[in-house]
């Protein structure tokens, strides 16, 4: 629900898009922005001494949403041009293999993570968010370009 919020606010502010026809820029940031948060609600909430699994549950069940779909966010003519406002560097085109092998990494981790959630033990959910952060951590060292 919290990315149909941002597309519909990106929809409405950009000149020449509406909210049913966001351009793959647009949906890519929408997503990464969903993405980003529920992974900081996760880490927010497994902070906590008694977490609440509920919260837990549900970035856990974002993040692995959002996992599978990342790879197609990056549509080839989606990347920095004229106009285009985007942290994605170009490599992401030029070397699609390198991106495509740490979008996989970030998959498998994210289902690793939902796996550990689903056995309940807080410890297991805690160190694959851990590894989980490393492999986005990753990705942005290589293809995104920090503020």
């Amino acid at each position: 629900m919290a990315g149909l919020g941002v597309l519909i606010v990106l929809g409405a502010a950009t000149p020449g898009r509406s909210q049913d026809n966001p351009s793959p820029v647009e949906m890519r940031q929408a997503g990464l922005k969903e993405l980003g948060t529920a992974f900081k609600n996760l880490n927010d909430e497994l902070k906590k001494p008694e977490p609440l699994r509920v919260m837990v549950k549900y970035a856990v069940a974002t993040i692995g949403r959002d996992a599978a779909q990342l790879g197609g966010w990056f549509p080839p003519g989606s990347g920095p041009g004229p106009g285009v406002k985007t942290h994605a560097k170009p490599e992401i085109w030029t070397n699609r293999a390198v991106f495509d092998t740490l979008n996989a990494n970030f998959r498998k981790a994210s289902g690793d993570l939902a796996a550990a959630n689903g056995t309940g033990d807080l410890g297991a959910v805690r160190t694959q968010a851990k590894t989980l952060g490393a492999t986005c951590k990753a990705c942005h060292e290589k293809f995104r370009v920090e503020d």
